[in-house]
């Protein structure tokens, strides 16, 4: 997987406050990066230097191993772009607006086949203002992926689209990844991150609080796991509590959620539980913890990492 997207050590202060600092990562070919964090975080930030919209202080961004820096044209003809919101005349149409950014490259990309890729050729002829909040996404894909850079930043692709259009969005995006593309996906949709992210970096007061992939921040950096219990005969709570490692127990419909901060041991001491007492387990499944939980965990306890 070759590197397309190399950030080292970007620091970007405003006056005395710290936009981010020291942050370091990559995206490769073919890769989607996550990159998460609550609202002030400096993900805004990052995306911006990256994009040449914002000077670092210090530090270097590569693309394709050409510096962000020194060859800024260069660099911003080999990316794509959607951001937060995509503000167009109301009058246009996705074919006319296509046309129009397709011309600013050579060779020219061919605007029918970029709406189709996308699944707007029915939309073709459609005035932007009554194109739907997924169809109008969909566009700003289109635009954004339309002369097949090799790095294509996203943020919030999604907000405040339906879970069917969202699920839509979501099917393109990894498409284009399937294809080659580096993608650096900014989200506040943590499940979405958990399906198609490849990995994902946590931000926190602008500094990386964690790197990994999001089943491996899942599991780091959660103190429990999730056991779902159902048996033949209703166990008595305070036998379940007095389990090793069991942190808590909770009554869900005719089963028990079982948060253990020892899972070896707990399923071990539940067995034994179940032959003392003559009871019978007709389900046991344990869940590993969710990204939600540790980036919750990262981004409320960061001093501490």
């Amino acid at each position: 997987m070759a590197t397309i997207l190399k950030v080292q050590n970007l620091t970007k202060l405003y006056g005395s406050r710290k936009g981010v600092s020291n942050i370091s990562f990559e995206v490769g070919s073919g890769e989607i990066v996550g990159l998460l964090g609550p609202n002030g975080a400096g993900k805004t930030t990052t995306v911006e230097c990256i994009l040449g919209l914002r000077t670092p202080d210090s530090g270097r961004i590569e693309v394709n191993g050409i510096d962000s820096r020194s060859e800024p044209d260069t660099v911003r003809r080999m990316m794509g772009a959607q951001l937060q919101s995509t503000s167009l005349h109301d009058s246009v149409t996705p074919l006319e607006i296509t046309r129009l950014f397709a011309s600013f490259y050579s060779p020219e990309p061919d605007a029918d086949q970029a709406l189709n890729r996308f699944g707007l050729l029915p939309q073709t002829d459609t005035r932007f203002q009554h194109l739907s909040g997924g169809q109008r996404q969909r566009l700003a894909l289109t635009l954004a992926f339309l002369h097949n850079p090799g790095l294509v930043i996203l943020d919030e692709p999604s907000a405040g689209l339906d879970p069917a259009a969202r699920q839509d969005l979501l099917e393109c995006i990894v498409a284009e990844k399937n294809k080659g593309s580096a993608i650096l996906l900014c989200t506040h949709h943590l499940d979405e991150a958990r399906r198609i992210c490849d990995r994902v970096i946590v931000l926190n007061s602008g500094s990386t609080v964690a790197q990994g992939t999001p089943a491996s921040l899942a599991s780091l950096h959660s103190e429990t796991v999730s056991i779902r219990l159902r048996t033949a005969q209703c166990p008595n709570p305070l036998d379940l509590k007095s389990i090793p490692g069991i942190v808590t127990v909770t009554p869900s419909g005719d089963a028990w959620i079982l948060a253990s901060s020892d899972p070896n041991q707990s399923l071990r001491e539940i067995g034994r539980l179940m032959e003392a007492t003559g009871n019978r387990i007709l389900e046991i499944h344990m869940e590993v913890a969710s990204l939600e939980d540790a980036f919750l965990r990262l981004t409320r306890h960061s001093s501490a990492l």
